[in-house]
């Protein structure tokens, strides 16, 4: 048994510390898929000078992932010499394209980039497999320069690989804009289910090299303005319409086939205001990887929404150096804005956030926003809590120090999905801690029942000797009811058990230390069958504070749970943070894990939890937590400690 317990320990240690060593500032974002364990891979391309691809496609990529099911990496243009900030004004800044070497779809949005060869190699060997392509604005001219794609050469990748390349503007820029012009014909097609109605301030593109073998499913007309409800121009401009978005078949480099891929002129990051072109984004992405369209697919944004006006912003030199923007900025549950630059005219018709400069012209001036999402798919792990949230002193791990999950099947789930853990890890990557999950189902304060024989050979737990407790108890325990009595029985075994921990497992200069945890509230599920939850959180709202009392009593930490979540289960209807009203499921678990880094650390996390570095080291936590169930929990455990012939 000892050396199974030592082999557990030395794989989980080379899983880990690796993943640990290569943390650094992320270059890109991966927002992994909501509701799919087997989810199609995209990848979105952003940079460009003029468009702020880099506020759309994190925003393109949340509602994918968070909506439909889609495992998202967004990839931006960094700045020079290794910087850790976004510059779309370097042209040779997008790292991350080996990113497409496991990607079912690209999504690309740039302007004259000049990838180096091995980016170079990442994207021919992607189109040499035919995988789909969908290209917003400027993706016609995604590339310039003196390489190639397997022949295809940089300035050729629009014309070869989405049917255009950059023509000209049709209409005024920044004076006249452009509305979806719907074709009998295509009317039923699914990449339009759902839409008729797409009005884009970034004006009409003059396209002239599709062919009849390209199927156009939209054009566009010239407007007087840019007021979506703006009249269309008369007169030759608008005759004929110009293509807006189509199907094209492209030629792979190495000329083994062809491949799909879908374009339109639109998508600046304003032109995304309009819900029907975000859903004719989504309806193609669907459609070009073989998954059903929806007859009305859910575009709502994730997070709030706040796209800057297009145009170029050359002066001052610095000015993206200085605003520091880094890709974790876009991270699911937070909202960044930026100033207009300071030619776009006044352009009212989007949201904008409460404390943003009304003075749309001041380029230079920043205000960033964390204002609160959209809907409550995720938690932000930078948000402010209030000052009455942790009850007691604050708590920072030691160096090596041993960290256990103790409690009921809140805590135990969380072996599934392991976002507390590498919260821990990314935010001390140096401490070396060592983490194991201990909770059980149905665990509670004075009971805690285990299979007949379970210590005979040894107790996980006590060989394992933890430093840190981190106690999930008072759900179970509320059905018992919330009387003054019960809730005072309920303290009186909290208190002894913490007690009776802390003699066993403190050292000499190193005592054990406790983080009590609420439990959460009930959520409300649409099924009929399952309580509404209702007289359970009367008595959780008791149990909670009973925790928060017995903290402050004791002088530990403690995380208060249930009002946040209370709050969240409010913001939707049905079953969005649990399986059944009680049990987290992965978006309940990220709401756990943010809560207990909010109000357990006054500074905001260094990375966030959508990172491609924290998907990684989760995923390390993750095989290691299956390791250690395998010893503290396992299936058909009698066969190994006894109670059963084999």
């Amino acid at each position: 048994m000892i050396t199974r317990k030592l082999l557990i320990s030395i794989l989980t240690t080379l899983m880990c510390v690796p993943m640990l060593a290569r943390l650094s500032a992320a270059d890109r974002l991966v927002f992994e898929a909501q509701g799919n364990d087997s989810p199609k891979r995209i990848v979105l391309v952003s940079g460009d000078e003029e468009y702020r691809s880099e506020e759309s496609m994190p925003m393109l990529g949340k509602i994918l992932s968070q909506r439909h099911g889609f495992q998202c990496t967004v990839l931006f243009a960094m700045g020079p010499d290794g910087a850790e900030t976004i510059d779309p004004n370097n042209p040779q800044g997008i790292r991350g394209f080996e990113a497409l070497d496991s990607a079912d779809l690209m999504i690309i949005g740039t302007r004259f980039r000049q990838p180096d060869a091995e980016a170079a190699k990442h994207i021919t060997a992607f189109l040499n497999a035919g995988k789909p392509v969908v290209g917003i604005r400027t993706a016609t001219h995604a590339f310039r320069g003196e390489g190639e794609f397997g022949g295809i050469k940089y300035d050729d990748f629009g014309l070869k690989i989405l049917g255009e390349t950059w023509v000209a503007h049709h209409g005024q820029h920044k004076v006249q804009g452009a509305r979806a012009v719907l074709l009998q014909g295509q009317m039923s097609h699914p990449i339009l289910n759902s839409v008729s109605d797409i009005f884009c301030p970034s004006d009409v593109y003059r396209v002239s090299h599709l062919t009849d073998a390209d199927q156009i499913l939209l054009r566009a007309a010239v407007t007087e303005s840019l007021d979506p409800q703006s009249a269309l121009v008369k007169g030759a401009v608008n005759s004929p319409t110009q293509p807006f978005a189509w199907l094209h078949t492209y030629q792979r480099p190495d000329g083994s086939g062809t491949g799909r891929s879908f374009c339109t002129t639109a998508g600046a990051s304003v032109d995304f205001v309009s819900e029907d072109l975000r859903r004719m984004i989504i309806n193609a992405t669907y459609y070009l990887t073989d998954r059903p369209v929806p007859s009305e697919a859910d575009v709502a944004f994730v997070d709030a929404y706040y796209p800057s006006f297009f145009g170029f912003i050359q002066e001052p030199a610095d000015y993206w150096k200085t605003l520091a923007r880094k890709p974790e900025d876009f991270a699911l549950g937070k909202s960044p804005h930026v100033a207009d630059p300071a030619d776009a005219p006044e352009w009212s018709f989007r949201d904008r956030p409460a404390q943003a400069s009304s003075d749309a012209t001041a380029a230079t001036k920043e205000a960033t926003s964390s204002a609160p999402a959209a809907s409550p798919a995720t938690v932000k792990t930078t948000e402010a809590q209030p000052e009455d949230a942790v009850k007691g002193p604050s708590w920072e791990p030691r160096q090596s120090e041993r960290i256990a999950l103790v409690g009921n099947s809140l805590a135990e789930r969380m072996n599934l999905f392991g976002y507390f853990e590498t919260l821990l890890h990314t935010r001390f990557p140096d401490k070396q801690l060592v983490f194991r999950n201990f909770g059980w189902p149905a665990d509670e304060v004075g009971k805690q029942q285990r299979p007949d024989n379970y210590t005979v050979i040894d107790d996980p737990f006590q060989v394992f000797a933890p430093e840190t407790f981190i106690c999930f108890f008072g759900f179970n325990e509320h059905f018992a009811g919330g009387s003054q009595e019960q809730l005072e029985q309920f303290k009186e075994r909290y208190r002894t058990w913490i007690a009776e921990h802390e003699a066993k497992f403190s050292k000499p200069g190193h005592e054990a230390r406790f983080v009590l945890v609420t439990p959460i509230a009930f959520e409300k599920t649409d099924n009929a069958l399952l309580p509404d939850g209702k007289a359970d959180n009367a008595v959780l709202a008791k149990y909670a504070m009973a925790v928060q009392e017995l903290a402050t009593e004791l002088n530990w930490p403690c995380v208060d749970l249930y009002t946040p979540s209370q709050t969240a289960f409010a913001e939707e209807a049905g079953a969005q943070y649990t399986i059944n009203g009680i049990h987290t499921n992965e978006r309940g678990d990220r709401l756990v894990s943010g809560t207990l880094d909010q109000q357990l650390f006054d500074s905001s996390h260094p990375t966030g939890m959508d990172v491609s570095k924290f998907q990684d080291i989760r995923r390390a936590v993750n095989d290691k937590s299956w390791f250690h169930l395998q010893d503290y929990r396992m299936l058909n455990g009698w066969y190994v400690y006894g109670g059963r012939r084999t």
